[in-house]
């Protein structure tokens, strides 16, 4: 009887080892907060225009700008949620102030009211006011000159540029010097190469804070930023295994068959920073299944400090969320029936 009672003590150690290594970190940080089961409805809109992709959006006085990448004209859509308006905007091509790169990133100003939008090393800006009366005129042009060594993705606060470089994990820099600052070396606790280190960046509407999400890796930081200089507070909840092979003439990566899947969307407020994230395995043979690994229900809400608060758990699965400044609406992007459509959560009640 002792014998059968050691080997199943020693089951149950194997089995709970085997739990906790199958158990998602990131995930099981929220376990000691609190989740709230919020149900959508749909934003009422006034246009007969269709979206392509919602990759990302973004809230700034009562607009939503986002993403339409897979558009084969334009690269935004503006949508006026006090009219219900929704309108094309950012046109691609190859004339003056057109989008020339394919999914070019934007970021918000909220003291000044303005939109950045990116195409590759020059920045297009925008007022809001304008793009709300449909004037949309630049207010503003400028290119970011760093070399070879130019940003993978950023983001715009306050005179500077932060984003992630393939030298060093991250670059400060400051549009009136025109100077770079580059910090932070890849080392051995990260993955392998600049191109699994990407991340896209989320600037606080207000302080001098910037949070960052992996694409590939459950890796989530908040950069703190001084005069010309930054300090980085960071998670490495997991981080994938991929290779990256570097050549002569191309940079790639070589996907493992255990890929998961990172932060797929982030949108913040002045208290909080709310996060999709995927956690799902890459190893699919479809469009249909890539995409499903893109989606999720849980929004995750952290504050500056990069602590846990609160889940929200939706009520159907999202690619991209918004949240308005008073934390009182989240909009979402659903992939219904294969179907982008923009809906929205009530957060205060």
């Amino acid at each position: 009887m002792k014998i059968k009672a050691k080997i199943l003590m020693m089951l149950i150690i194997i089995f709970s080892s085997c739990k906790k290594t199958n158990e998602d970190k990131f995930i099981s940080t929220f376990n000691q907060t609190k989740t709230y089961s919020i149900s959508s409805k749909t934003v009422p809109l006034k246009s007969e225009l269709v979206f392509s992709s919602m990759f990302k959006m973004s809230y700034l006085n009562d607009l939503l700008f986002i993403s339409e990448i897979k558009d084969p004209d334009y690269e935004m859509k503006i949508v006026d949620l006090k009219t219900g308006s929704v309108r094309n905007f950012a046109k691609k091509g190859e004339g003056p102030d057109e989008i020339k790169y394919q999914g070019s990133n934007f970021s918000i100003d909220v003291k000044k009211n303005n939109l950045y939008l990116i195409d590759g090393p020059t920045y297009l800006v925008y007022n809001a006011n304008g793009i709300k009366d449909k004037k949309d005129t630049l207010i503003s042009k400028f290119s970011v000159d760093v070399n070879e060594d130019r940003f993978m993705e950023s983001t715009y606060y306050n005179g500077y540029i932060i984003g992630g470089l393939h030298e060093k994990r991250f670059g400060l820099y400051n549009l009136e010097t025109k100077s770079m600052v580059k910090k932070v070396a890849y080392n051995k606790d990260l993955p392998k190469g600049a191109l699994n280190n990407q991340a896209f960046f989320l600037n606080h509407p207000n302080k001098n804070l910037v949070a960052y999400f992996y694409y590939k890796s459950a890796i989530f930081g908040i950069i703190t930023l001084g005069n010309n200089d930054l300090e980085v507070k960071e998670k490495i909840y997991w981080k994938t295994d991929n290779e990256e092979i570097v050549s002569s003439t191309q940079r790639k990566i070589e996907h493992k068959k255990n890929q998961v899947n990172g932060f797929i969307s982030a949108a913040a407020s002045d208290r909080y920073i709310y996060v999709l994230y995927s956690g799902k395995s890459l190893n699919v043979n479809t469009v249909e299944d890539l995409t499903q690994t893109y989606l999720s229900k849980y929004v995750y809400v952290f504050d500056w400090k990069g602590n846990p608060v609160k889940r929200y758990e939706l009520d159907q699965e999202v690619r991209s969320v918004a949240v308005d400044q008073k934390d009182s609406i989240l909009y979402a992007a659903t992939y219904k029936n294969n179907e982008p459509h923009l809906i929205q959560y009530n957060l205060t009640n």
